[in-house]
């Protein structure tokens, strides 16, 4: 008989590799860390290192089984480049309908789409990496009710609206909700929804003297603003009334809200279970994260949450070769910090969605202190006043820079590697940098507060026009030009581009 195999490493490598075909990204770059044999079947195997190469840039293998391994990894690591260095293909794009406020903008898997005077939407597939051009057209339809927000998700042809209830102000503030869920391509009603329309009534707030807030909230530049109408019941959260401020969907079964305290924030993470049985929904309060507490006399609060779209990587068409995993998202949670002098100090905490994920797949805990949580895993820095993070997916955030006409894009996937940091010098590139500590102002929170060591990449690149709005995907970055001041063009469009890599 023949010597029993102890180890992994003790087998032959053709059955390795056999066995690493079936396993996952994250696996395949552990078992490169076991020995050297390992890495090295993992480093002759093509389709090995593309799912290494997958892992260590937070996506998914979505390409059918007729793409080569080595074209796809090619396209890959020529992708991973292309953003590190901002090298883009830029194209004009011509958007129907006068500007309007950001919260009726929409771009996710590649589809722009815009709100017209609450009454018109109008959507277009933008080009790919595969593709120079878009062969495609804005399709635009009439809605048959006034809209005040949407959201999409192109991988499920699916679009939400939320009508806007156009009564008169009551005296006792209830408000109407009616959600109108459709296929993003044709406007009828979607073959998956139980119901075309979900209607609802929002309860006055207790403390606003009969007048709701949370519809007023609705109206925030926000991308997500239908997660917190999955969570109007909010006093049955957890025992008590819970005050919340901001809600984003980390999973499609488990939501982030910021909640107010006596001296700092904190997020709390909540799961619900349907149950198709009983048509109820079960809800578990999983943790309180607090956030860092300012000094003595400040105000710290939360302002808003950014959470890129949640979409499952299997509804992908199959020419997309991969996707970003849902884990890899970035949250951005934006806070202003006021000191006792009326000094105020505008701050970005980035969180990676992996490590909400963690607490919300686990058994529920109690209130989590900062030092426990933060510090190692999120990245907090000050943003001066006039500067702004429009947007972010997977592991990237798009951010206004304090250089005159340039962006900011700061990448935080800690896996990925550190490289030379370019100067002015670069051609087309104003700067990258890369940072492992926290570049909050000191001396706004107690003690080692404002510690934190995420890593992230920060490159910046000159354009060649003024934007008022960002949006971003893995694929490309669509830019919103600014209006002149002085324009003879009466075409009823505005101008935006495509920054393709």
């Amino acid at each position: 008989m023949g010597r029993k195999a102890k180890s992994l490493d003790d087998l032959p490598n053709e059955l390795i590799h056999r066995i690493l075909q079936y396993s996952d990204s994250g696996s395949v770059i552990a078992c490169t860390l076991v020995c050297r044999s390992l890495h090295d079947v993992i480093r002759q195997s093509t389709e090995l290192q593309y799912l290494f190469e997958l892992g260590m840039d937070g996506m998914v293998n979505c390409a059918g089984p007729t793409i080569p391994y080595q074209d796809r990894l090619k396209e890959l690591i020529g992708h991973r480049k292309a953003w590190a260095n901002l090298r883009w293909r830029q194209s004009s794009l011509r958007i129907p309908g006068e500007i309007e406020e950001l919260n009726l903008y929409g771009f996710v898997a590649g589809v722009f789409a815009k709100l017209i005077h609450r009454q018109t939407f109008v959507t277009r597939h933008l080009s790919t990496i595969n593709a120079h051009e878009s062969n495609d057209r804005w399709i635009d339809r009439e809605l048959s009710f006034p809209a005040k927000e949407f959201v999409m998700d192109p991988t499920q042809d699916l679009v939400i609206f939320l009508e806007e209830d156009t009564r008169p102000w009551s005296y006792n503030g209830q408000r109407s909700i009616c959600l109108h869920v459709q296929t993003l391509s044709t406007g009828d009603p979607h073959p998956l929804a139980r119901n075309a329309a979900l209607t609802f009534d929002i309860p006055p707030h207790p403390d606003e003297s009969g007048r709701n807030n949370i519809w007023q909230r609705l109206g925030r530049p926000r991308r997500h603003a239908f997660s917190v109408l999955e969570l109007e019941e909010r006093p049955r959260l957890i025992d008590g009334y819970i005050e919340f401020i901001e809600c984003s969907f980390i999973s499609p079964r488990a939501v982030v809200f910021a909640s107010a305290g006596e001296t700092s924030p904190s997020l709390n993470i909540c799961t619900f279970e349907y149950d198709q049985e009983t048509a109820e929904t079960t809800t578990t309060h999983k943790a309180n994260l607090r956030l860092p507490e300012p000094v003595s006399n400040s105000y710290f609060d939360v302002t808003a949450m950014q959470t890129p779209p949640i979409l499952d990587p299997a509804h992908f068409p199959p020419s997309k070769t991969a996707a970003t995993a849902p884990e890899s998202h970035i949250n951005v949670v934006s806070c202003r910090l006021t000191t006792d002098d009326g000094e105020e100090h505008e701050l970005y905490l980035f969180v990676p969605n992996s490590i909400l994920w963690d607490y919300a797949s686990n058994p529920p805990v109690e209130e989590v202190p900062w030092e426990d949580w933060g510090p190692e895993n999120t990245h907090l820095e000050g943003h001066p006043l006039g500067t702004y993070v429009f947007s972010s997916y997977g592991s990237r955030v798009v951010s206004s820079s304090l250089e005159p006409d340039s962006i900011d894009i700061i990448d935080l996937n800690p896996r990925r590697r550190e490289g030379p940091s370019l100067s002015t010098a670069e051609p087309g590139l104003a700067r990258r940098t890369y940072s492992t500590h926290s570049t909050a102002p000191p001396g706004l929170f107690q003690g080692d507060g404002a510690y934190t060591c995420l890593p992230i990449w920060r490159t910046t690149r000159q354009l060649n026009s003024s934007y008022s709005a960002f949006f971003i995907d893995d694929e490309r970055i669509v830019g919103l030009k600014e209006e002149p001041e002085e324009s003879f063009d009466d075409s009823d469009c505005e101008d935006a581009d495509i920054l393709a890599f």
